[in-house]
């Protein structure tokens, strides 16, 4: 796990202020859902490269892209604003990267209209290649693109070429490429990131975070701890005639 089962940012101790354990909740939950939706990303592409017949994969890896893009974005917005990080610190450069994709998908009914006469932009949902091999010790791969939406005339991608490249995971180089825009001006650009460095840089800041956290709380007293995740059920029945 990127955050560690037993990290403050899990369990708050009851030392801290409210306000913290909002930006602490924050923080974890973007984590998190980046995590666990990165690996579910990972074992679809790994199974759509050796059967992409099964096109109900294409929406579900879609949206898994842009829910990392979106909540990674959440998080460096949250330590950028409650910590007074500038975004332009090594720590959260690589997140802030992902900005204009993300406010193109948050106003994607005006990019509608915005880049239709953009010809050579990536489609408004955008476009995924990625590497994959059977075996982590292997030298063979099948690099796959995929293309969102209707192809109208001819397609532009560059996928990453894996020639010369050592690469020890079955599933790697995940580059996505969309739509972004100059800032105050009506220039529309192409820009592409890696979503498998973006987990990389996630994994780094929460690194940072509990090193530092676990400082600053070496001689305070944490054991009374704040209850996280409550699950309650109710068994209900229903009633005719109510």
């Amino acid at each position: 796990m990127i955050i560690s089962p037993n990290s403050i940012l899990r369990s708050p101790p009851k030392v801290l202020h409210p306000d913290q354990i909002y930006v602490f909740n924050a923080i974890r939950y973007s984590v998190d859902i980046c995590e666990v939706t990165f690996k579910r990303l990972e074992k679809n592409l790994f199974d759509f490269a050796f059967n992409p017949s099964y096109g109900d994969y294409i929406p579900l890896i879609f949206s898994d892209v842009w829910t990392i893009i979106n909540n990674a974005t959440i998080l460096k917005n949250v330590i950028k604003k409650h910590f007074k990080i500038d975004d332009k610190n090594p720590l959260l450069v690589g997140l802030k990267k992902l900005e204009g994709l993300r406010h193109s998908n948050q106003h994607l009914e005006d990019r509608i209209n915005e880049i239709k006469s953009f010809d050579d932009l990536p489609p408004i949902y955008g476009t995924l290649s990625w590497l994959t091999k059977e075996d982590e010790n292997g030298i063979d791969g099948i690099l796959s693109v995929i293309y969102s939406g209707t192809v109208k005339d001819r397609i532009k991608t560059t996928p990453i070429n894996p020639a010369d490249k050592i690469n020890r995971k079955k599933v790697n180089d995940i580059k996505f490429t969309g739509v972004d825009r100059e800032a105050r001006t009506a220039n529309f650009f192409e820009t592409s990131i890696y979503i498998n460095l973006i987990i990389d840089d996630i994994k780094e800041i929460i690194n940072q975070f509990e090193l530092q956290i676990n400082e600053q709380f070496k001689n305070i007293d944490i054991s009374e701890k704040y209850i996280s995740d409550l699950i309650i059920q109710l068994k209900v029945r229903e009633v005719e005639g109510q």
